[in-house]
């Protein structure tokens, strides 16, 4: 039996977006044929060289048979590293920036699984 697995990211209509993050929906084929939807945030511009993100906390895993399954998430957190880099004032301001935006986002994102979509979890916690 091959192993096929694909993904296809619709970037080009987020969900939601922002200076620093977009929203979209992923899809794909996964094993046993198994077609799939879910979500992902990307981090853009100075959020992606910070190593800024806004993750995703998953409700547990899918069971892959064949037939159509949609990943659903509890809540989307702020997840960013402890770096050893020696930035400058302006690049410590730009960092904190982000993170009060990243926050803003994960927010917004989670009022969109809370209120509006198809892929939040029952029993959601923020």
């Amino acid at each position: 039996m091959k192993r096929l697995v694909t993904v296809t990211a619709n970037e080009d209509l987020p969900i939601m977006e922002d200076e620093y993050f977009k929203l979209v929906e992923d899809s794909g084929v996964g094993v046993q044929n198994t077609p799939w939807r879910g979500l992902r945030v990307i981090s853009k511009g100075d959020a992606a060289k910070h190593v800024v993100e806004v993750r995703l906390n998953g409700a547990g895993m899918p069971r892959f048979e064949g037939d159509p399954v949609t990943y659903e998430y509890t809540n989307a957190y702020v997840s960013h590293g402890m770096r050893t880099v020696a930035d400058s004032i302006e690049e410590t301001r730009e960092y904190a920036d982000i993170l009060y935006d990243a926050a803003d986002f994960a927010e917004a994102v989670n009022e969109y699984l809370r209120d509006k979509s198809n892929f939040g979890a029952v029993g959601y916690q923020e």
